[in-house]
């Protein structure tokens, strides 16, 4: 059926290409025939190629197999039927989450959720190398694998009842192992929604945009952050903005990168960090470990981190986090930042 279209457009093609040069070469009044000519050509033509296509489309809601392999649902309402049962499973989930203490998963829920890996034939070459090295044997598998998964019944019954039974415990009111908030019964609507969009947020005119520029413009609002950071110049034309990240150890990277560029000026992301000498952050004891992983990426190492001892409270000790500034000074370390914690991870201090 493509052939087909293809074919007829072709021939459109050729038959207006000719009757063009026909029109160019022949004198005023043959001109006007040529042209008559060419439209009842160009007409019959495009009646082949919608003849064609109506042909075409027929073929392929016939049979979707001419389509190749695709993702799509073949039956869009037995689809619907079964994301409908899936929503009220996890519906359910939220509404008797009281109920449900934390249960922990079985030993067989690994096995049961790895993916097989598909069939394989393995073909063996021999090459012959011109060093001192011994002839080397390479293996090459090339995959039969016929790229059909598993059917979406089976996948909702595995999601509603080997995982999510078996969730972290944090969803329940009297969860107080970790940090972890409980959630909202409303975010299956936001990330249903999500889901189905499918953005990415990187660029282009999209409503997620928007979405993402409203939260990040409410938290700085909530934080405190002014439209204008300060009176001068520069600062004064900043409005605070941010990125919405997919944790805490991502936006500690940002934030630390953020701290290193405001000190050692915007250069640094240009030139890199060879040039800036030993840096320092310095954290409480109680610090979450993601700071020290942070400045592994940013290069500067983990050693580059100073753990503050802590009062009783559990806050860090000023008193000696400035003395632990004054003997850094005095031996050409620079101050990169320090970092506070508001609520630590592990008994909640400020």
């Amino acid at each position: 059926s493509k052939m087909i279209v293809w074919n007829r457009l072709t021939t459109l093609i050729v038959a207006t290409s000719t009757l063009l040069l026909a029109m160019t070469a022949n004198s005023e009044p043959s001109c006007k025939t040529s042209k008559v000519v060419m439209k009842d050509n160009i007409d019959n033509n495009l009646q082949i190629i919608d003849d064609g296509i109506a042909a075409s489309t027929s073929a392929v809601e016939a049979d979707h197999s001419l389509l190749g392999h695709r993702l799509d649902p073949t039956d869009w309402t037995t689809f619907r039927e079964e994301m409908h049962q899936l929503l009220d499973s996890c519906c359910d989930r939220m509404e008797r989450y009281r109920q449900k203490p934390w249960i922990p998963p079985p030993s067989s829920l690994a096995s049961n959720v790895e993916l097989p890996i598909p069939p394989t034939t393995t073909t063996t070459t021999t090459t012959t190398s011109t060093d001192d090295n011994a002839d080397a044997t390479t293996k090459f598998s090339s995959s039969q694998d016929d790229g059909d998964g598993q059917p979406l019944s089976k996948v909702i019954n595995t999601l509603t009842n080997q995982i999510l039974p078996h969730a972290t415990g944090n969803t329940h009111p009297q969860f107080f192992g970790w940090v972890h908030g409980a959630g909202l019964p409303s975010s299956i609507a936001a990330d249903l929604v999500a889901a189905t969009m499918n953005s990415n947020c990187g660029g282009r005119h999209q409503g997620a945009n928007d979405v993402e520029i409203a939260c990040i413009n409410f938290l700085t609002r909530v934080a405190g952050f002014s439209e204008s950071a300060g009176t001068d110049a520069e600062s004064a034309s900043t409005k605070p903005f941010g990125v919405l990240t997919g944790g805490t150890s991502q936006a500690t990277i940002y934030a630390l990168m953020a701290a290193r560029t405001k000190k050692f000026g915007f250069e640094v992301r240009q030139k890199g960090i060879l040039h800036l000498g030993p840096v320092r952050v310095y954290v409480s004891n109680d610090a979450h470990s993601c700071i020290n992983r942070a400045m592994e990426c940013l290069g500067h190492g983990s050693e580059s981190v100073v753990r503050i001892p802590q009062r009783e409270d559990g806050s860090m000790n000023t008193d000696i986090l400035r003395e632990r500034l004054m003997e850094d000074g005095k031996v050409g370390i620079t101050p990169l930042a320090i970092v506070g914690t508001a609520g630590s991870g592990n008994i909640g201090a400020y």
